[in-house]
């Protein structure tokens, strides 16, 4: 297919926020068919595209039309010349980022899903070019959240190198601690002026540091703060400590507590300065204030005193105000350390040098203007008047300092630069929750090709017994054998209803909640061996390959599970086995009862060897939640193939998702979902494999508590009253099976086939009950239940969906809906929840 061209994305104006969305988007299409590529021209101008378009057909011009003023490319899946995997190839070699649409008629889902892991951005098919629209509008957003991604990123690594060099360049010690006490990180000042590495601190309880001295004491007060700033005080104190030398020196330190979004404390930050010199003047600077004619602190102006090598020996308040730092701070400290920025510190020594030495030099009796650093690291500009007198044969330096930028004007500039960074920062998450979202989906994507395969293999025996019943009638005769039949396809179905049930393993957490059945492991391994037989006996014989699967099944008790679970991991297994002996081999399959090592052999309790056996699992709808399972005696499941066994890259790696030794044939996801199951069921896993020796793996699961009852607890039973329900279902099919389950229970039912048919019913007739699907045309359910709602607000309304576990992991809410029923929906899930909203209308 020919190219369309989009100039100047659409997205990019969003996201440099310019108001000019309306720019034509330039499209490259490449298409050989003459019709084909106008019915893709139609189809682009009825979008919402301006559209600018550039066909070509063969190798050299596409590659010779790929630039960055391309937006979209929209590819014919067969070529002249190349195919779209081809063209694929050469737009990754640019590395551009384009995205990228293969439109064909005849792509089927293997070719779809390998072109998607080859990099395309969707595939519509020639039958169905109304997509094609949404598509690109959805290509073009997935690359401007792409763009957004690695500015946040950019901003992210930015911004913490900034904190880096803040937390490392500071003068004052700051130190980090867990919340258990232990040091996790400590800055450059805290290591050089106490002379400790920093190996020789980290991972040490802060109480019991090396610069406390071992002194029994600091380390009680120092612990005792600790323990208040976690219940969330702000402490701080005077306390001694040592330097590596032994020298002992004074710190003034404090703790505060950092708490994270919840309020939850996460951090202590520990807090410091050396104030062992500003003591040791003390006594001194005290002896003067006592000598001073009037207060400094009644100047308006910025007072600031320093002896002959800097270190301030007066700080007033306006001082204060200026440069952010108290009185109490500095005084002791030296100014080229705190308010003179480091381009001028060479400058400050020489002049103060000349000063000392003769009285006399370039900033002595006279004003000057210079920039200084606040506390915050901002700059201000100030005039300074600087002059000296003699105390006791020592020069004392006094400078009045005026702050030449308005004051006001500053804190404007710093309030709305606070803002602008608040509302920056509240993008930069907005955009992160986007970024989050796309991942989600593209693994989603990623998982398209595993779902279908398991959805495929459930499929296959609910077709071929079916096929059998309705190519052989007789066979309904034979009640036994149609019973086996029916009972292999509902199962299977089952099966496939809980493999789209795995999708929801992206968007929600497994509830601890969930109920456990007691589940019969070793007539559950007999079923999952039957059901495989086509692949490990059938296919393996197709292609001159002989396995055999030899089980030897123990006497065992039941386990807590999922039923459809655990076949689950038996099917993934079985079927790993069979791919791990391409030229065949022999498959065993082993139970056994494990007893607790501590117990020695023989000690496993009778009851729990009789508990279950290798009879069917009890017809239980559920265990008692509160039921919970035993350490030991536990379950051991071994599958052992004489395949060709995995090198230790693989044995490390197999239980990963994703990763597959099988090319474009593999998903990566048999092993990680055996893992997952396994660890939901509170089970372990060991493998055991080498090269050419084949592969053992044992499953550990756990056996039911003592006592805990098999019995089937007490479901929802119908209603005990005859019902009026009204059934509003598009679907003929579905319609129909609603009906005939309400008729069991002997309800009264009327049927609509959309959301109108059903208020024209509701408004004739008297009701009990409305069931309603969801997504139907011309009025959806939830619009038909508001409806309803407003003439009958205690109606109750059920909706069945097949968004409905979507729904309740999202917390979605149906206006005018009492319950949301997932489907499929049985006929016991159906009892229950019109017990459940019966119940409820009751009240």
């Amino acid at each position: 297919m020919k190219g369309l061209c989009f100039a100047k994305p659409y997205f990019l104006y969003r996201l440099l926020d310019m108001k000019d969305t309306k720019s034509p988007l330039t499209v490259l299409i490449l298409e050989d068919n003459p019709g084909d590529a106008e019915l893709l021209r139609h189809e682009l101008r009825n979008s919402s595209f301006d559209v600018l378009e550039r066909l070509v057909v063969s190798k050299a011009d596409y590659a010779a039309n790929l630039g960055r003023d391309i937006d979209v490319i929209v590819a014919d899946f067969v070529l002249p010349q190349f195919n779209a995997l081809e063209a694929l190839e050469i737009l990754k070699a640019t590395g551009l980022d384009i995205p990228f649409i293969i439109v064909s008629g005849q792509i089927g889902e293997e070719v779809a899903v390998l072109a998607l892991k080859r990099g395309a951005t969707d595939y519509v098919m020639k039958d169905g070019l109304g997509r094609l629209g949404p598509a690109i509008h959805q290509a073009l957003e997935s690359k401007r959240l792409r763009a957004l991604k690695e500015l946040a990123e950019k901003t992210l690594r930015e911004k913490d190198l900034c904190l880096q060099a803040v937390f490392d360049q500071t003068f004052g010690f700051i130190a980090m601690l867990h919340p258990d006490g232990v040091l996790i990180d400590v800055n450059r000042s805290l290591l050089a002026l106490s002379g400790f590495r920093r190996e020789e601190v980290l991972g040490r309880l802060f109480w019991e540091e090396v610069w406390w001295g071992g002194c029994q004491e600091i380390q009680a007060s120092i612990k005792a703060d600790f323990f208040n700033a976690l219940q969330g005080a702000i402490i701080r104190r005077e306390t001694p400590y040592f330097t590596s030398k032994g020298d002992r020196r004074v710190m003034d330190c404090s703790m505060k507590p950092i708490r994270n979004a919840q309020g939850e404390i996460v951090l202590i930050l520990a807090e410091g300065r050396d104030i062992t010199r500003l003591r040791e003047t003390d006594k001194a600077a005290q002896d003067k204030e006592k000598c001073k004619p009037f207060s400094f602190n009644v100047l308006k102006e910025a007072f600031i005193s320093m002896d002959a090598v800097g270190r301030v020996l007066e700080w007033n308040v306006a001082a204060e105000e200026v440069f952010g730092w108290s009185r109490a701070e500095m005084l002791g400290q030296g100014l080229a350390e705190t308010v003179i920025p480091p381009q001028y510190w060479e400058v400050f020594r020489e002049a103060l040098r000349q000063m000392v030495a003769s009285g006399e030099g370039p900033l002595h009796n006279t004003s000057f203007e210079v920039a200084l650093l606040r506390r915050d690291g901002r700059e201000v500009p100030v005039e300074v008047v600087l002059w000296s007198v003699r105390d006791a044969g020592s020069p004392v330096f006094h400078a009045f300092l005026h702050e030449t930028l308005d004051r006001k004007e500053a804190r404007d500039v710093q309030r709305e630069t606070h803002l602008r960074l608040e509302q920056a920062l509240a993008d930069l998450k907005a955009a992160q929750q986007q970024i989050i979202q796309q991942e989600r989906l593209r693994a989603l994507g990623q998982m398209a090709s595993g779902i279908a395969h398991d959805f495929n293999n459930a499929l296959s025996p609910i077709l071929g017994f079916s096929d059998l019943l309705l190519i052989r009638p007789e066979v309904i005769a034979d009640r036994a054998k149609a019973r086996s039949y029916l009972r292999t396809i509902n199962t299977s179905a089952k099966d496939a209803a809980k493999v789209v049930g795995r999708l929801r393993e992206f968007y929600r957490h497994r509830e601890d909640s969930e109920i456990l059945l007691p589940v019969a492991l070793n007539p559950l391994i007999e079923q999952a061996v039957t059901l495989t037989r086509p692949r490990w006996q059938d296919e393996a014989r197709a292609r001159g390959a002989n396995i055999e699967v030899v089980t030897d099944l123990r006497q065992i008790p039941l386990v807590p599970g999922n039923e459809s679970e655990l076949r689950e991991v038996l099917v993934n297994l079985i079927f790993n086995a069979v791919d791990a002996m391409p030229s065949g081999g022999k498959m065993s399959i082993r139970t056994r009862l494990e007893a607790d090592p501590a117990s020695g052999p023989g000690k496993s309790p009778a009851s729990q060897e009789s508990s279950g056996g290798n009879g069917r699992a009890p017809r239980a709808e559920g265990i008692d939640p509160e039921a919970s399972f035993v350490p030991y005696p536990r379950i051991v499941l071994e599958f052992s193939d004489t395949g060709v066994g995995m090198p230790e890259e693989v044995r490390r790696r197999c239980f990963e998702p994703f990763f597959s030794t099988k090319g474009e044939q593999g998903t990566g996801l048999g092993l990680s979902v055996v893992h997952g199951i396994t660890r939901r069921h509170s089970g372990s896993i060991e493998l055991r494999s080498q090269v050419g020796q084949g592969t053992t793996l044992s499953l550990r699961l756990p056996v039911l508590k003592p006592g805990v009852s098999a019995e089937p607890v007490a479901v929802a039973s119908p209603v005990p009253r005859h019902l009026r329900v009204l059934v509003v279902e598009d679907e003929p099919d579905i319609r129909e099976l609603l009906s005939e389950y309400l008729k069991q229970d002997g309800h009264h039912v009327e049927t609509a086939a959309n959301g109108r048919e059903g208020l024209t019913l509701f408004h004739a007739g008297r009701f009990d009950l409305i069931l309603t699907d969801r997504a139907m045309p011309e009025m959806s359910g939830d619009q038909f239940a508001v409806l309803v709602k407003q003439w009958a607000p205690n109606k109750p309304i059920i909706l069945l969906t097949g968004f409905g576990d979507l729904m309740k992991a999202t917390n979605e809410k149906a206006a005018g809906v009492d319950l949301v029923l997932s489907k499929p929906a049985g006929l016991p899930e159906l009892r229950q929840a019109i017990s459940r909203v019966m119940g409820l209308a009751a009240k």
